[in-house]
């Protein structure tokens, strides 16, 4: 697999640009092959270019290519957004909603049975875990968040 550091060749190919840098994460040239496959992204569709830019980050893996990349691609403004990763960070919030509410109440030392644990884990309605999370602050039982 041959190390695309010019962006001119990276922008004939954006896949291979690709995947030169996922070959080479570890290589001396690590920063011009991601500078030239960042520039490739710009000469590719949105859909294709969020898709890339993504599979790059997963290919990467725990490296440091992996943090240049993530640079490279904050200073994007996040161009190459893509449905999957707005998908995962919405979860994620979701996530955090539900155990800072179960986390309050454990901390209020508010039983919560099993199956309210799973309802409330398993809740991806930010809005309503956010109306959760205000009850659970003056909630004297756990049944009062659903009131």
């Amino acid at each position: 697999m041959p190390q695309i550091i010019d962006p001119a060749e990276a922008c004939e190919d954006a896949v291979l640009a690709m995947f030169s840098a996922l070959t080479h994460a570890r290589s001396p040239k690590v920063n011009a092959i991601l500078k030239a496959l960042d520039v490739a992204l710009t000469a590719v569709d949105t859909d294709t270019a969020a898709y890339l830019a993504e599979q790059t980050e997963i290919g990467l893996g725990n490296t440091k290519a992996r943090l240049i990349w993530r640079s490279l691609m904050a200073m994007q403004n996040f161009r190459f957004k893509s449905e999957y990763a707005e998908m995962l960070r919405a979860e994620g919030r979701a996530q955090g909603e539900a155990k800072s509410v179960l986390k309050i109440l454990e901390q209020r030392n508010i039983p919560v049975p099993d199956s309210i644990r799973e309802r409330v884990l398993a809740c991806t309605d930010l809005a309503l875990l956010e109306s959760w999370l205000v009850r659970s602050l003056k909630a004297a039982t756990v049944e009062e968040l659903f009131d």
